[in-house]
């Protein structure tokens, strides 16, 4: 990819990230030994990610991937809390054996 396509990218997921996140991109940036220009007004933050070195994008990126996995790891765990919930507390169960066979049929 080329730098522009990268800058774009960061900027799209940094933007996709909740408030949480994006503290800790702002954390990242605020820590590192580089002087990172960080320009606020009542809409925000704003970095001019062109002016990063390499390696702070990188940082960033890491992060980023980071994430994108934990987001991965809770949608997938809601996922099963909900399967689990129409298994085990669904008001049309008869008996305890068919709630023993969808309960393993779903894991």
């Amino acid at each position: 990819m080329e730098k522009i396509q990268i800058l774009e990218y960061i900027r799209q997921q940094i933007e996709l990230m909740s408030k949480h996140n994006q503290i800790e991109v702002l954390r990242l940036l605020n820590d590192s030994t580089e002087n990172v220009m960080l320009n606020e007004n009542n809409y925000g933050v704003f970095i001019n990610l062109s002016d990063l070195s390499d390696n702070l994008l990188e940082k960033i990126n890491i992060y980023i991937e980071y994430w994108k996995k934990q987001e991965n790891n809770l949608k997938h765990i809601e996922h099963k809390k909900q399967t689990y919930k129409t298994i085990f507390f669904s008001k049309n169960i008869k008996d305890k054996s068919t709630v023993c066979n969808n309960a393993e049929q779903s894991i």
